[in-house]
């Protein structure tokens, strides 16, 4: 219920998506990676928080780089490796 007796109705949309920034950030997970198909490539932290899409990044074989109490392993990358920084971490 809403304030007093005021019902409050919700309406989700029919179909869901993704916006214009994080589906450009896809595109360029997937651009670096055509574009560098033979170099180790990582990423610093999640462009998304969607378990769906952190799988496709996986699957193109482009590791999470381990964040520890540390913080992040950067040990792990080499020289000519390919990092992906996502703009918000």
């Amino acid at each position: 219920r809403g304030e007093a007796e005021r019902a409050i109705t919700f309406r989700l949309a029919k179909d869901y998506g993704f916006c214009w920034g994080v589906e450009r950030s896809i595109e360029l997970a997937w651009a670096a990676r055509d574009a560098y198909p033979d170099k180790r490539m990582h990423i610093t932290n999640e462009l998304i928080h969607n378990p769906g899409v952190n799988d496709l990044l996986k699957d193109m074989d482009i590791n999470f780089i381990e964040k520890t109490e540390q913080g992040k392993r950067f040990s792990d990358i080499q020289d000519g490796d390919v990092v992906i920084l996502p703009a918000f971490g």
